[in-house]
Order: C-alpha cells, then structure tokens, then sequence
C-alpha cells in the first residue's frame, strides 16, 4: 500500500510541476478521484486522547543496582518535560539516574531502541504539548522508580529524535493529509524528547525516497 501511495505521489508532484504537459494534467482529476475512494478513516489515524498515569508496581527484583546516570543531553529533555510531568505526577523530581531498557511494551504494542531492532525503532509520536504526529526514532527507553504514597512504582519513558524535514521542503504528500504519509530526510535532529507512555506511540512503515531521503506513514497496531 505505502509503494502505491509512494508511485502516486511522485505521480502527483510531476503533475504540479509547471513543466508538465497539459495532457497529463488532465490525469489530475482522475488521481483526485482514485484518492478520495481509497483514503484510511481519518478516525483510525489519530492518537489516542486518553491520558492515564502509566505508572505500576515496581517489581520485586529491579535492578537497583544497574542505574545509571542520565545523559546530560537526554537530562535537558527530561528537564524540559518537567512542567507536563509535574501536573501528572505527584511530587514529581527530574531524576538524575534511570535503568536502561531495551524495549518495552505500550498498549500491547512492543517498541525497541534503535541499537536493539532495525524496524521496531521507527516511530510517530505525540509531542509533549502538542497534538502533532511527528516521526522519529526510539534512541533509548529510561525506566525511573517513582516514590508514591504507595511505595515505589515505575514509569517508563521513550527518548525519541525527529527525522530532520526536506531541506526545499517540497513533500508531495502534503497534498493527502487523510493518508498520513510524510517525505523527511534520512537523518536525525541531535536533540532528544521525552515522550511519556500516556503519549501513544505509533509503528511505521517506510522505504526509500530519492537520495537520502524516507516516506514514512503510521499504522495503527
């Protein structure tokens, strides 16, 4: 499905372009028609609302042991999130240590660090603050213990970097906003985000585009 969209929307981009002949941009309206039948539910693309503390019991054997102290460049993210994790978390502190995870699972859904999994790490998430639905990929996942009237209790966060967008900014599926799909550059934004589990997470899929370059649209899992 995305090699189709992928086809179409280079179809698309020709058909705009000024040098184009006027018999193909009588195909315009053939495209138009053939997207509108075939479009995703807009319903099924969109992250979820809900907003729950996704905080649980810490387990019996934690790995107190394997703590380690936060990178200063993923402390800066941590940091930045401070207001939204405050209003959330009672007593919330910015912590200064963290257990390392490889994976973890969200709403069923398994998500893997980069180092771990080639495809699994190629996210669309939510950020803080917003209601965008932005791809990157997963560089690390950080398990803190949380102290609550309840004792010790864990919460897990994503660490995530954007793609980096077109540099002439020309994405031709600007043009089907219903489908999903972006074009970005194969590389990543050197500053990290904090991404709350109660902030759903999205898998993608994705393949090449031209030089250096990815399509990627989220799936629904």
């Amino acid at each position: 499905m995305l090699r189709s969209f992928c086809k179409m929307g280079a179809i698309k981009s020709l058909l705009e372009c000024s040098g184009c002949p006027d018999i193909l941009k009588q195909c315009s309206e053939i495209l138009e028609d053939h997207l509108s039948r075939n479009r995703l539910d807009p319903d099924t693309q969109m992250f979820s609302t809900e907003e729950h503390i996704s905080l649980r019991p810490l387990p019996s054997d934690y790995s107190w042991g394997k703590l380690e102290i936060i990178d200063p460049e993923i402390l800066f993210a941590l940091k930045s999130a401070f207001p939204h994790l405050q209003s959330r978390i009672d007593n919330w502190t910015t912590p200064g240590k963290a257990l390392r995870l490889r994976h973890v699972k969200i709403c069923n859904t398994n998500f893997t660090d980069y180092r771990t999994a080639v495809g699994h790490p190629i996210i669309f998430f939510q950020p803080i603050g917003t209601e965008e639905r932005v791809p990157g990929r997963i560089a690390t996942i950080l398990s803190v213990p949380v102290h609550t009237g309840a004792g010790y209790q864990e919460l897990c966060f994503v660490v995530v970097q954007r793609f980096l967008p077109l540099s002439n900014g020309e994405d031709p599926f600007l043009s089907f906003p219903r489908f999903g799909a972006c074009v970005r550059m194969l590389d990543f934004s050197e500053t990290f985000e904090i991404v709350p589990t109660w902030n759903r997470l999205l898998h993608a899929v994705h393949r090449k585009w031209g030089d250096k370059m990815i399509v990627l649209k989220a799936i629904d899992n």
